[in-house]
Formats: structure tokens, C-alpha cells, sequence
């Protein structure tokens, strides 16, 4: 059918989790020692218990007036004030699973965060707006929030790295929202922690939160999780529970990405795109789940389908059905693309 694919052995282990069962591991790995999370907790913790300013502790609603006026009536102590609660913000995005790129990209403008941090870093932007105008006052706290983002950097050095890959790989690539039993999840996250693939295509995932955000990535992977189960539903077979999670499809992304970035480590007879802004692309990583879910059915002894696959296709979709599996009981990941895109019913 023309769709070109670059393979990948271990994708196709890390959608069969059901291989990956260990009993002696009954905790996710986590992404920072228990050491450095205590002292991040402590950090956080602090600042949301200090008065900013010398002003209201808390900034409570009603406060927020009083807030912003004391410090407009002093614009160089707003200004070191709004560094500190950058820093502060910073941190908690963070935490709540925001990238540095990301982070640089948008200065704020995406927030994750919810809880003093942020309500102190938006009040002390806007008293600084009303100081120095909008031009001024977006100078400003651009060049302030790239320089809190440098510094959290310099000084959190590889464990805040290390944090940053932990959040994305616990959170997109992990099946984290899949309805599967709690050691699977685990099995996944350490499998995901201990392959050069699950490395690869996190840290691909980070660099090009520097054009797109993450939330994006997490849409375009839960309209593939619709578009898969529309052709599943359509054929009558009921998808396993791992169809319903963005995991399969933010780790495609994460693969194309990776590729993309690293154009020497693609064989040239594959074609490379981003899967965000390519349809073709999006259209393959779809195809392949809906093979690999058919080809699953067909080997449980599930033949009634056939029935409601395209006519015009159906000896070609019989043809790939009746061959051998590859690896991990499936179909290699070009034949899985390839039958998908023939059951698009």
C-alpha cells in the first residue's frame, strides 16, 4: 500500500505488556531518590507557607487588590518579588508535569500549576504590568522567567533532567490511564525506564515540547485512541484495555519524533514526518494499533469480522491474518500498518 514504516522491535514488545509480568517488582520505579523528593517537597512547602512581599500570606481573593497595589507602590521590590515567585512557579509546573521547553516557549502561558505558586507568580505579573505597561511589563517578565527556568536548570543539573524524563515517561508513555491491573502499569514504567527506546523517544518528546505542548500531543493521542476504536467498533470486535489508553499513541509519537530529530539513525527508505502536523503520518500510527488489535482477535479465534471488512480488500486482510506471528505473537510493525490501513471500514 506504499506506507512506509521504520521499524522497531521493540515497539511491538512494549504494546504486548502482558509479556512483561515480573512479581518481584510491586512499586513504579520512581524518577528521583527519596532524598531529593523530600528536599523538593521541603523547597515547595516553604515558599507557599512565606508571606510574599510583606504582604497578605496566602493572597487570599479578597486580598488581591492590596496585593498588587503594595507592590506597584514599589517597583523595584515588585521586580525582585516577581523573580522569586517565578522560581517558585516554575517549580511547580514542574511538578505538575510541564517541560523546561515548554516552559521557555509559552513563559507561563499554558499553566499547569494550581495552588499558591501560582496564584502569587500571576498577581505579582500583573502588579508588574501595571507598573511598566504591557510592552514593559512583557519585557520584563519574559526576560525573569527565562532567566528562573536557567537557574532551576543550573542548579538542579541531571536530577532535574532525570525528573523531567520520569514525569513523561509515568505519565505519557506508561499506560498510566489504562484500566489494567496496577503491577502492569509498574511493568511498564520500568520497562519503558530500561530501554533505549523509552529513553529515546521521552527525550524526543521533551525537545519538541520547544514547538508543540504537551497537551497537544496528549489530544492528537486521544483522537487516535477514537479513530482506532470507531474501526474496531465498526468491525465488531471489542478492543483490549489498552486500546483505550493515549500510551500507544503518544509512543508512536514519541518514535517519529525521535527520527525526526535524528534524521542519521533513519534508514532513507523511510520516510520521516512530524506526526502533529502530517496526516499521513497520524493515519499510520492509527492503522498499525487497528492491526495489531485485529491481528490479536483474529489469533484468539475471532472470524466473525471478516464479515464486515471491505470486500474489495478481504483476500489481501485474510492473506496478512494467516501469517505467522514475528515477535511477541504478532505481526511485524509494517505488516501491522499495512493490514490497518485495509480494514478502514
Amino acid at each position: 500500500m506504499g506506507i512506509e514504516i521504520q521499524p522497531d522491535d521493540q515497539e511491538r514488545a512494549f504494546a504486548d505488556l502482558r509479556g512483561l509480568v515480573d512479581e518481584g517488582n510491586k512499586n513504579p520505579i520512581q524518577p528521583m531518590s527519596a532524598e531529593a523528593a523530600a528536599d523538593w517537597k521541603r523547597q515547595l512547602d516553604e515558599r507557599a507557607a512565606r508571606p510574599a512581599a510583606g504582604s497578605v500570606k496566602g493572597v487570599e481573593a479578597t486580598d488581591e487588590d492590596n496585593y498588587i497595589n503594595g507592590l506597584k507602590s514599589n517597583p523595584e521590590h515588585c521586580k525582585e518579588v516577581f523573580k522569586e515567585n517565578a522560581e517558585a512557579f516554575v517549580q511547580a509546573e514542574i511538578t505538575a508535569g510541564a517541560t523546561l521547553q515548554e516552559l521557555a516557549r509559552t513563559h507561563a502561558g499554558h499553566s499547569r500549576a494550581k495552588g499558591p505558586e501560582a496564584d502569587r507568580f500571576e498577581l505579582s505579573r500583573r502588579a508588574l504590568y501595571g507598573i511598566y505597561g504591557n510592552a514593559g511589563g512583557v519585557k520584563i517578565s519574559e526576560a525573569t522567567f527565562d532567566n528562573a527556568i536557567t537557574n532551576i536548570q543550573q542548579t538542579g543539573g541531571e536530577t532535574l533532567n532525570e525528573r523531567i524524563r520520569g514525569n513523561v515517561m509515568l505519565n505519557q508513555l506508561s499506560y498510566r490511564d489504562a484500566n489494567i491491573p496496577e503491577q502492569e502499569k509498574a511493568n511498564a514504567l520500568r520497562f519503558v525506564r530500561d530501554s533505549d527506546s523509552g529513553r529515546k523517544y521521552a527525550d524526543a518528546l521533551i525537545e519538541m515540547t520547544k514547538t508543540h505542548n504537551v497537551r497537544e500531543f496528549e489530544n492528537v493521542a486521544q483522537k487516535m485512541v477514537e479513530e482506532c476504536r470507531s474501526v474496531l467498533g465498526k468491525l465488531g470486535i471489542r478492543p483490549t484495555p489498552y486500546t483505550d489508553s493515549k500510551t500507544w499513541g503518544m509512543w508512536d509519537i514519541g518514535k517519529q519524533y525521535y527520527f525526526l530529530l535524528h534524521p542519521d539513525e533513519n534508514d532513507p527508505k523511510y520516510r520521516i514526518a512530524d506526526p502533529i502536523a502530517d496526516s499521513g503520518k497520524h493515519a499510520e500510527i492509527v492503522h498499525r494499533h487497528v492491526g495489531w488489535e485485529v491481528y490479536a482477535a483474529w489469533r484468539r479465534g475471532e472470524k466473525d469480522f471478516l464479515e464486515r471488512t471491505p470486500e474489495k480488500t478481504r483476500n489481501q486482510i485474510v492473506g496478512y491474518l494467516e501469517r505467522e506471528p514475528k515477535h511477541r505473537g504478532t505481526l511485524s510493525s509494517d505488516e501491522l500498518a499495512e493490514l490497518g490501513s485495509l480494514l478502514n471500514v
